[in-house]
């Protein structure tokens, strides 16, 4: 899957006018596509996106937080995702 359709998955559903996966690509195309700056976003920085409540910005930075963590607890299962 692409990031942009895992991250839709995270935020849930879109609007009428708009796509959770467009709403994830549009995001990904603020932050240059780079996942690393994605898991520094505030929840006020996410809300600024029309569409993102608290709560799908929440989804999202939870799931970035349990894989910085995860990385940090084990980087060999990090690198064979990466390498995948």
């Amino acid at each position: 899957m692409a990031d942009a359709e895992l991250i839709a998955m995270l935020i849930g559903g879109g609007s009428p006018k708009q796509t959770a996966v467009n709403l994830a690509a549009q995001i990904l195309r603020s932050i240059d596509f780079n996942l690393s700056r994605l898991s520094k976003l505030s929840i006020e920085e996410l809300c600024r996106f029309k569409g993102m409540g608290h709560a799908k910005s929440s989804s999202i930075i939870s799931a970035m937080e349990l894989a910085v963590r995860l990385a940090k607890d084990q980087p060999q299962f990090y690198l064979k995702a990466v390498n995948h």
